[in-house]
């Protein structure tokens, strides 16, 4: 019984790294949209944004489209993606993916 508790608990603590990789792509994002910066030209590799985090045991990639940033777990964490799109000043932030179905990430 135990088991299975133990096996969500893992793939939730190695999912966390995914969502912490994406805390300074949040700040970053937020303070372009306050400073007036087009929310079309947050995209990764733009001067504004943090350097791409290299891939890990549990992060598999990280990439910013027009401010919506999309983490994606490697199998090792699930695999699960998490999405964040912000709100017009960066303020707010609607999450979505894959990591919702599976309980890994919070709405």
């Amino acid at each position: 019984i135990a088991l299975p508790s133990y096996k969500r608990y893992l793939m939730r603590a190695r999912f966390a790294e995914v969502i912490l990789a994406t805390a300074p792509f949040k700040t970053a994002v937020a303070l372009a949209r306050q400073d007036g910066v087009a929310i079309e030209q947050l995209t990764t590799g733009q001067p504004w944004l943090p350097p791409v985090p290299a891939a890990t045991t549990n992060l598999a990639t990280l990439t910013v489209s027009q401010g919506i940033i999309t983490a994606t777990a490697t199998p090792h964490a699930s695999g699960d993606t998490y999405i964040l799109a912000p709100n017009q000043d960066g303020t707010q932030w609607q999450v979505s993916g894959s990591c919702l179905k599976d309980q890994l990430c919070n709405p």
